[in-house]
């Protein structure tokens, strides 16, 4: 997780508001590079910088001043205040800046952040949900609206926005500590999500470490001295000591639930929606939908299926199945999909896993891996298990990596619904390999094959299907189990 210190700028100075009360402002640096270059210089791997003046105006007041910054310091930035037209983000990326933070115009006109994606990419763009009493406002916080910060997050997942930036108004430059309600409902919904406002102590930054966001701002704390940066830096857990994950799978044929033996003889399982919802409401960390005879049936995905689920979870949601292109990526991702596992295309055409991470981020593309040990060696195979590539599963894996990919879901054949445990052997040596998280599927019988998974086979998640579908055992249960042994989850 990220520890990101706030420089807000009024004139050329480095000041905090109360609340965002220009009225309340107090200067504590005349030289706002100088801020700059001591954070980085104390440990910040990214900064986070307001114009204050251009949020009221609508115009860059300080784009010098940000540009100076800009040249002197070596890690990511990231700008906000009165970004509202395309030519004032041109400029802005054109001067270096890493990531731009959209408040009033994406609440006014959803079609601007479209736009902006497409013209940038979606890893540049970071939405400000600014919020009082839950309700958002914008121009400088000087105008309140009438829209539901949840509600207008869910719309942001459906246009493709994958990072955005929550602010509790009534907190901010307070000192009165985070609004973690309103954070860990916001975290539930798989954004790259960066908490702001009302951040007083130590404690408060390693409570939030403990929520699964990205990242922190603090602005007012590290000006009056009440978090030392290095000490906040060192309090949070690098972005690769996740959480173990427990997800369940919903293998869909002809729009319903399924389960089989080795990728065969299929039993129904339920209702998609229905079980989807199920398990975002036991506390899953995330859900996989796998269209499964799109591949084979040489169509897409189904969005509306996709949509239904969307709007019934509250957790990551991964798509896949069908998935040839660009296109259908980005259609997946608008329907409600939070990232896209690739399986048969990627084979087929590799740099499709870079254009994709390129284009959409790493953490929305998910290369999925299905593998069968034939004699003594393990192969990839694609379309739904049913053609053998010749590929061996450890160079395609080391492959995918390289190429951009931000997850493998990696699936034994031999075990899949056997309910025998995962192939520890396979599960083991991919996950030693690669740096990039790797989901166990297949083979999950009982509660001592998650636990053996996660420890012997390294994995970052396992992946179980019949398990959960047929009432066996309960996500909370699994959780607990886990809990004991010392596996770290979020209960």
């Amino acid at each position: 997780m990220l520890i990101i210190p706030a420089i807000d700028i009024i004139n050329g100075e480095c000041v905090r508001l109360r609340k965002g009360d220009y009225g309340s402002k107090t200067v504590y640096f005349k030289n706002p590079v100088k801020v700059a270059r001591k954070f980085e210089k104390d440990g910040a791997k990214m900064l986070h910088i307001v114009d204050l003046d251009a949020a009221k105006s609508g115009k860059p007041e300080n784009l010098k001043t940000i540009i100076k910054i800009r040249k002197i310091v070596n890690i990511p930035i990231e700008i906000g205040g009165g970004i509202r037209s395309l030519e004032i983000a041109d400029k802005y990326i054109k001067a270096g800046v890493n990531r731009l933070i959209i408040g009033t115009k994406a609440i006014e006109n959803l079609n601007f952040i479209k736009d902006l994606i497409k013209r940038f990419g979606a890893e540049k763009i970071v939405v400000g949900l600014d919020a009082i009493n839950g309700k958002l406002a914008t121009n400088g916080w000087l105008k309140k609206s009438n829209i539901d910060y949840l509600v207008f997050a869910k719309k942001l997942k459906k246009i493709g926005i994958t990072e955005i930036i929550f602010t509790d108004i009534s907190r901010d430059g307070m000192l009165t500590k985070p609004n973690f309600k309103a954070i860990s409902e916001l975290a539930r919904m798989n954004f790259n999500l960066i908490a702001s406002g009302g951040i007083s102590d130590i404690s408060d930054v390693e409570i939030l470490s403990g929520l699964n966001i990205y990242g922190i701002i603090i602005g007012k704390a590290l000006y009056e001295n009440k978090v030392c940066l290095r000490e906040a830096v060192d309090a949070v857990k690098p972005l690769t000591n996740l959480t173990k994950r427990i997800i369940p799978c919903l293998d869909v044929a002809n729009s319903r639930v399924v389960k089989g033996i080795n990728f065969k003889n299929l039993k129904d399982s339920g209702d998609p929606v229905e079980l989807g919802k199920k398990y975002s409401e036991e506390g899953a960390d995330e859900l996989v939908f796998l269209d499964i005879k799109a591949t084979k049936e040489n169509r897409k995905t189904t969005l509306d299926m996709v949509r239904r689920i969307s709007e019934n979870v509250f957790i990551p949601f991964t798509v896949g199945g069908g998935v040839s292109n660009i296109t259908d990526i980005k259609n997946l991702l608008l329907s409600g999909a939070d990232k896209v596992s690739i399986n048969t295309a990627a084979v087929l055409n590799p740099a499709l896993i870079f254009k994709a991470a390129k284009k959409f981020g790493n953490q929305c593309i998910v290369v999925a891996i299905d593998a069968k040990k034939i004699n003594g060696k393990y192969k990839v195979f694609t379309r739904g298990g049913s053609q053998k590539t010749g590929l061996d599963v450890f160079e395609w894996t080391k492959k995918v990596e390289s190429l951009g990919a931000g997850e493998i879901l990696l699936t034994s054949m031999d075990r899949d619904g056997t309910k025998r445990g995962f192939d520890i052997e396979l599960l083991e040596k991919i996950s030693s390999a690669v740096k990039i998280p790797v989901i166990a599927s297949g083979g999950a019988g009982s509660l001592k094959d998650l636990k053996i998974a996660l420890n012997e086979g390294k994995a970052d998640a396992v992946l179980a299907a019949s398990l959960f579908h047929f009432n066996e055992i309960s996500i909370s249960q699994a959780k607990k189990y886990l809990s004991k042994f010392n596996i770290p989850m979020r209960i």
